[in-house]
C-alpha cells in the first residue's frame, strides 16, 4: 500500500496529464472551430460579393466546402485520440481517490468523473464528450448539406 504523500505525488502527476489532455481538446477544438469559421465566411462572402458569377468564384464555392470536410476528417481523429487517453487517466485517478477516501476519514472527497460508479458526477463523462463530438459532426452536416446544395441545385438569378 503506497504512503499518502505517494499517493498525493501520484495524484499530483495523473492530474497534470489530465489537465494537459483537456488542454488539447481544447486547443484542438479552437483550431477547428477558428478555422471552419473562416472558410464559412470566405464561401459567404464569395457568394455575396460576385454578382456574376467568374470561374474562380464558381471554384472557389465548390473547394471551400470541400476544404472545410477535409479539415474536420483531419482533426476530428487527434480529438478522439485526446479523448482516449484522458479516458486512460480517469481508472487510475479513480483508484488514487478511493485509496485517499481511505486515508482521511470525515472528509468527503467526490468522485470527478472517475470510473463506472454509481455518482452523483457519473453524467460529466458524456457531457464532456459532447463537443468533442457534436462540434465536428455538426460542421460536417453543415458542410455537406452546403456541398450537396451546391453540385444539385441550380439557382438562376435575374439581372432586373
Amino acid at each position: 500500500m503506497p504512503t499518502i504523500t505517494e499517493l498525493i505525488s501520484l495524484g499530483w502527476l495523473i492530474e497534470n496529464k489530465v489537465a494537459h489532455e483537456i488542454s488539447l481538446i481544447g486547443h484542438r477544438m479552437t483550431w477547428l472551430v477558428v478555422s471552419e469559421s473562416f472558410l464559412f465566411s470566405a464561401f459567404a462572402a464569395i457568394l455575396t460579393s460576385t454578382p456574376h458569377m467568374t470561374r474562380t468564384a464558381d471554384m472557389l464555392l465548390g473547394v471551400i466546402p470541400i476544404l472545410g470536410i477535409l479539415i474536420i476528417v483531419l482533426v476530428w481523429p487527434s480529438l478522439i485520440a485526446a479523448r482516449a487517453v484522458l479516458q486512460a487517466l480517469l481508472d487510475p485517478r479513480g483508484d488514487i481517490e478511493d485509496s485517499l477516501k481511505g486515508s482521511f476519514t470525515g472528509i468527503k472527497i467526490p468522485n470527478l468523473g472517475a470510473k463506472s460508479r454509481e455518482d452523483y458526477l457519473k453524467w460529466t463523462r458524456w457531457a464532456g464528450d459532447l463537443s468533442i463530438f457534436g462540434v465536428p459532426l455538426t460542421l460536417l452536416i453543415a458542410w455537406g448539406a452546403t456541398l450537396y446544395i451546391r453540385t444539385t441545385l441550380t439557382v438562376t438569378i435575374v439581372q432586373p
